[in-house]
């Protein structure tokens, strides 16, 4: 009898035990310096990095334009991944979150100017430092340096630009896979500045050369800077914008641009793809069209979601991290 009992018992447990939330993760704050060389060097990088508590993969996060290493914090992404075996490492941006430029003077109120990337090149080798980081962590947890089939990438709008010629030129740093959230290979018509703020990112650079200063601004206030209503009217439709950003900036973006089309074809890694036709700002239909075919089943896993650009974490976010966990454990 007691025996029935006990096994009651620890059947009871067992149930218990697997139905129950796994301990919630919270980010922990890391920084280093970055080891670019060149025009724009002195940067202090920020990453936010969440420790898996028995990691299985490793993970480096490229975020949108918009956003910084909170936002994986206020979705429950972040949480949600590292509960599940990834141990993920989020790097802000040069210009987004905590990093920050050490040679730019303070702002009006005091605070620090965010720095901004002046070249491919500079997004490009911070992306490298990201990387060694992410493999300095994974060997202090384990005693030995990952396997190159280990570490994933997953890039988010504006991240995916940048993580597509990353991959393309480092495939055995991604060879665990790249994951595209909304990648900004192609952007819609009605999302592409018109003539006016073109213009005006234009004056900015040269005038800023000129007089030998960097400029910041954005492309909210760009239009109203030449009072042009077709300029403020696609301001209104792009609030994602209203950061700061330096014209340098502008300039790379575009540069990236022709990179990432000439590159989204031939990646080597095994790609999952999120595209959605509600999206107004990224051309779904275009990608699905010109990029998916070019790869075959077995390397690539597509997943259709119906969700504007800056709501992809909200309620389609269950299906889209599970999918992420379920592509880095090759299930």
């Amino acid at each position: 009898m007691f025996l029935k009992l006990l096994a009651s018992a620890l059947l009871i447990l067992c149930v218990a035990t697997a139905n129950a939330e796994p301990p919630r993760i919270e980010p922990e704050s890391i920084f280093w310096n970055s080891t670019f060389r060149g025009p724009g060097n002195g940067e202090t990088m920020h990453g936010a990095l969440y420790r898996a508590h028995v990691p299985r993969k490793w993970a480096l996060y490229f975020t949108g334009l918009s956003t910084d290493c909170t936002m994986l914090h206020r979705t429950g992404i972040g949480n949600f991944l590292a509960q599940r075996g990834l141990t993920l490492l989020c790097y802000d941006r040069r210009g987004a979150g905590q990093s920050r430029q050490n040679d730019l003077p303070e702002d009006t109120e005091g605070r620090p100017r965010p720095g901004h990337a002046d070249s491919v090149e500079q997004l490009m080798h911070d992306a490298k430092d990201a990387h060694l980081q992410l493999q300095q962590i994974a060997m202090r947890h384990t005693g030995k340096w990952p396997l190159p089939a280990d570490i994933l990438g997953i890039g988010e709008s504006f991240g995916g630009k940048v993580i597509i010629p990353f991959a393309h030129r480092h495939p055995g740093f991604l060879a665990g896979g790249v994951v595209l959230l909304s990648p900004a290979i192609y952007t819609r018509p009605e999302a592409v500045p018109p003539l006016s703020v073109r213009l005006s990112i234009l004056s900015h650079h040269f005038f800023g050369r000129i007089i030998g200063r960097r400029m910041f601004t954005s492309a909210i206030t760009l239009p109203m800077l030449t009072d042009s209503s077709d300029g403020l009217e696609w301001a209104s439709r792009n609030p994602y914008l209203t950061r700061e950003f330096t014209p340098e900036f502008f300039m790379v973006a575009r540069a990236l641009d022709k990179l990432t089309v000439e590159q989204a074809t031939h990646l080597k890694q095994r790609l999952l793809v999120v595209t959605s036709l509600a999206d107004l700002v990224i051309d779904a239909q275009k990608i699905r069209d010109t990029v998916l075919p070019a790869y075959s089943p077995s390397q690539l896993r597509h997943i259709a979601v119906d969700c504007q650009h800056l709501a992809l974490w909200g309620e389609s976010s269950a299906h889209i991290a599970q999918s992420i966990v379920d592509f880095a454990l090759g299930h």
